[in-house]
């Protein structure tokens, strides 16, 4: 009996743990963009997220020209916010606090300088 028993816990401690392990942990988060100031600019970001796409959720992504804003969710499992960020940055704009990258903020068109 004590035998079936210690069976049972352990067959219900298995099942817990792989019945609580995460898959994906999707966030929705808020990134001020300074420098976004047309469609154009929403373009040229949705680009630089687009092959991020195993963790952004593009069809998430709302843009505020108005307020230079961008809301998006992401998969925190696959990716992280600095992350997107830098994606961001790279791109030629500024993210939150990161500033732009120069040299890709030089070879913006010029309705995003």
């Amino acid at each position: 009996m004590k035998r079936v028993l210690t069976r049972i816990v352990v067959l219900a401690a298995m099942v817990f743990v792989v019945a609580s392990c995460r898959k994906d942990d999707v966030r929705t988060v808020v990134i001020r963009v300074p420098g976004m100031h047309n469609e154009a600019c929403v373009q040229v970001i949705r680009r630089a997220l687009a092959p991020a796409q195993y963790g952004v959720k593009m069809d998430s992504i709302k843009v505020d020209l108005e307020n230079r804003r961008i809301t998006l969710a992401y998969d925190s499992m696959k990716l992280s916010l600095k992350n997107i960020e830098f994606m961001i940055v790279k791109a030629g704009f500024a993210a939150n606090e990161v500033p732009a990258d120069p040299k890709a903020a030089a070879a913006l068109p010029e309705a995003c300088r």
